[in-house]
């Protein structure tokens, strides 16, 4: 799969009420970059990720988690509010960081302003609809016309509290990303051996 420089793939809206558990409560994606054959496993490998990733996100703290073991190569941005409400904005390529979060800090007050008490008293997956975030997701595909301070300083330096890991370093010892693929029902049987069939191509890909 390929897409283009720096675009965002997903904002996805988390009630994390429970611990190590996060329900999707509102999404948007854009897909145009991945071919008709393969948006639906665009789409599972980005609801998986986000949810894993804000699952282990604490209250108030912000992670950029790089993403380069399912074919996709991504980096996912997520905060967790005071209130438990999580969120995750996916980017592809070069991307601002800073400029992220703001997307999804705008994303977040967005759904919980209009649906507050249905995204923290859900205990399952729902589709709520959020007028706007998609406007946002189309808006900021262009960081540098949608953030006023990128025009004035692209170089601007990025938020210092942001963490930038990758995405091993937030399993638990002795987890791998190719398990919770194998045990989590959330992806298709396509989509599992489109990953297993990626991670096998990039073993064999090394440059000697």
């Amino acid at each position: 799969m390929s897409s283009k420089t720096g675009t965002v793939l997903s904002i996805i809206i988390f009630n994390c009420k429970n611990d190590k558990t996060a329900t999707v409560a509102a999404s948007v994606m854009d897909l145009s970059s991945f071919s008709m054959f393969n948006r639906g496993s665009a789409k599972e490998i980005a609801t998986f990720s986000s949810r894993e990733v804000v699952a282990r996100t604490a209250v108030g703290q912000k992670l950029c988690i790089r993403n380069d073991k399912l074919e996709m190569d991504f980096i996912c941005h997520t905060y967790v509010n005071s209130q438990k409400v999580g969120g995750a904005v996916i980017t592809m390529g070069p991307y601002p960081q800073r400029v992220a979060f703001a997307l999804l800090s705008k994303a977040m007050d967005l759904a919980t302003l209009q649906h507050g008490d249905k995204l923290l008293s859900s205990t399952k997956d729902i589709n709520l609809d959020v007028t706007g975030m998609a406007d946002l997701l189309s808006k900021y595909q262009k960081p540098d016309s949608a953030d006023p301070i990128m025009k004035i300083d692209k170089d601007l330096r990025e938020t210092k509290d942001i963490m930038m890991l990758n995405i091993e370093k937030i399993l638990e010892r002795g987890e791998k990303i190719e398990d919770l693929v194998d045990r989590t029902n959330e992806l298709s049987t396509s989509s599992k051996l489109f990953v297993k069939q990626a991670e096998k191509l990039n073993r064999c890909c090394v440059i000697i």
